[in-house]
């Protein structure tokens, strides 16, 4: 039953949603006269059979209710030529009764005009209102509910456009992939509905340092793209300013705490936020209660980065832990969401950091870019193409044999 409900709605929507061309509204308007026509027939025939009056008391409303669906407002004008018809063939119906009467010779014409006929005018006007006041109530009800359509459909199409104008300025935000002194970094970023609060971000700051993170907003869809745009723009401003990721997270959490002061409902955001030294190869990170971070050597070890944090956002009076870890030429540092982790189809077991580990460690000879590629891959196939999370994955690696050069010295060469 539900299944023929939808059917019935998506059939009615897409009838009402037709803009008929001038010549289909002609051909419609021409078969709706036509069968309001037909329909008035059987009520001048003398004792018509049960099935024509009720052919007769469907086929009127039947007309007047296509009327109003196709044509809106200008439909209800059908309800003119159909009180017309009636009460044309109500007074036919009492030309034949006169006829068959003064046939027959059971009545005088002197005797139906004094006391038939006024009873009959009051009949027929008494049918007449009754049936215009049903065919008004069906015009009324079709032309409402046709407009609610209308406009329900409208502000779909408004809210798709507004969402893929912030589908387009979040995609904006998200920096291209690119190499930076003797980093390359590259990322991916898959959402499960247009617009997500997955989010990754990378730049360089002063003369050596590269700063990088990965973070995942509380929620979906358009609440999680606007916070997720916020610390983006804090993260742009901040972010500059400090080599301790402990210190750039403990001001992310105040600025994002008073966003909300006032309010019952908070946002948080779980991240991992990492600054890496060109000149020393030392990676300093931090998480704010992100997942564990993956370091793939560039022998095929795989470390895993962990921080104690609580996520952005959340308690005012958090801390974080700040650890530092020596890189080398060819190492690779994985970051992901739980999209990635908690990736499952129905009831079957999550996608799981083991399974991430597994895959880096047989697909360790790849590029990043391909590394990326097969991650994402190995998700969608784990779940039959429908991620229930938005996902995001990010690799920072340290490019082999690469040397760093201070730019303040490539100015004076």
């Amino acid at each position: 039953m539900n299944d023929f409900m939808c059917w019935l709605n998506r059939i009615t929507e897409r009838i009402i949603l037709h803009k008929l061309s001038t010549h289909e509204a002609r051909v419609v308007t021409s078969i709706m006269v036509a069968a309001l026509v037909v329909a008035s027939v059987p009520v001048l025939l003398y004792r018509v059979p049960p099935i024509f009056k009720l052919f007769t008391s469907v086929s009127f409303p039947l007309c007047i209710f296509l009327s109003c669906l196709f044509f809106k407002r200008q439909g209800s004008l059908m309800l003119v030529p159909a009180c017309v018809l009636l009460l044309l063939s109500l007074g036919g119906h009492q030309v034949i009764v006169y006829n068959h009467t003064i046939a027959t010779g059971t009545g005088t014409a002197e005797n139906y005009f004094e006391s038939t006929l006024p009873l009959a005018l009051v009949d027929i006007f008494l049918l007449l209102g009754t049936e215009l006041f049903k065919w008004i109530l069906i015009a009324f009800f079709t032309i409402v509910t046709t407009e609610i359509v209308l406009k329900h459909h409208e502000n779909e199409n408004r809210l798709e456009r507004d969402v893929d104008m912030a589908r387009t300025l979040q995609r904006a935000l998200i920096p291209k992939n690119c190499a930076i002194g003797r980093v390359k970094v590259c990322g991916i970023m898959r959402q499960c509905h247009n617009v997500g609060g997955d989010f990754y971000y990378f730049r360089p700051f002063q003369e050596k340092f590269v700063v990088f993170c990965l973070g995942d907003v509380m929620g979906k869809g358009i609440p999680a793209a606007m916070i997720m745009s916020i610390v983006m723009g804090f993260f742009f401003e901040w972010g500059k300013k400090s080599s301790s990721p402990a210190e750039i997270l403990q001001v992310l959490n105040k600025r994002l705490l008073d966003l909300w002061s006032n309010d019952d409902e908070t946002m948080f955001s779980t991240l991992f936020y990492g600054v890496f030294n060109e000149e020393t190869g030392l990676l300093t990170y931090a998480s704010g209660g992100h997942d564990t971070a993956l370091l793939l050597h560039a022998d095929g070890h795989i470390d895993k980065l962990h921080a104690d944090g609580l996520p952005i956002g959340a308690f005012r009076e958090s801390t974080w832990e700040e650890i530092p870890k020596q890189l080398e030429g060819g190492d690779r540092v994985i970051l992901f969401t739980d999209g990635l982790t908690e990736a499952r189809k129905d009831e079957r077991d999550f996608f799981g950091l083991e399974r991430v580990i597994d895959f880096v460690q047989k697909h360790a000879e790849l590029s990043s870019e391909e590394l990326l590629q097969g991650l994402e891959g190995e998700a969608m196939h784990y779940t039959n193409g429908a991620l229930s999370d938005d996902l995001a994955i990010l690799i920072m690696e340290v490019i082999k044999d690469a040397v760093w050069t201070s730019p303040s010295k490539k100015t004076e060469q």
